[in-house]
């Protein structure tokens, strides 16, 4: 019976998605994509889907050790939370609220961890900024004006960490 409700549910699923695709893409002219795609240079296409994957993967580690070692989550499970985070993230408002749903209903997280790692993701991901900031000041030749706004941005985010 459990298994029947899956696949109802997973049949359910890939029917909304494919309306909900079929919806966004109804008006697009698909000659006129395949021509401009057409034009693409392959090794930016392919240089901007090895980043998206890098993100992912870091991510999805830097998640793995804000988890307790007690709540041990396949990497594989993370990365895929981490990618439909993203994605959330980008499209919706409320995408960080998403994430944690989503984390938090992983095996062995819940969401009161879930929204401790989110936290914390948020932290570190304000002092990464802060610190590529600092690390562009240092190695690029910046008009005066951009290196004050930059150290100013990143001393406002320091000051919220102390």
């Amino acid at each position: 019976m459990k298994r029947l409700k899956k696949i109802l549910l997973a049949l359910f699923t890939l029917a909304i998605a494919t309306f909900l695709l079929y919806w966004c893409f109804r008006q697009i002219d698909l000659k006129l994509f395949w021509e401009e795609l057409s034009h693409a240079r392959p090794l930016f296409l392919l240089l901007g889907l090895l980043s998206i994957g890098t993100i992912i993967f870091s991510n999805a580690a830097q998640w793995q050790i804000l988890l307790p070692t007690s709540r041990s989550v396949q990497f594989r499970a993370l990365a895929e939370v981490v990618a439909i985070s993203l994605m959330t993230a980008n499209t919706i408002p409320w995408g960080h609220a998403a994430a944690i749903y989503f984390l938090g209903r992983v095996r062995n997280v819940g969401h009161t961890l879930a929204l401790s790692v989110m936290t914390l993701d948020q932290l570190f991901g304000g002092l990464s900024k802060a610190m590529v900031y600092l690390f562009v000041i240092a190695i690029a030749p910046l008009p005066l004006w951009l290196e004050r706004a930059c150290l100013s941005f990143a001393a406002v985010v320091v000051c919220f960490y102390v």
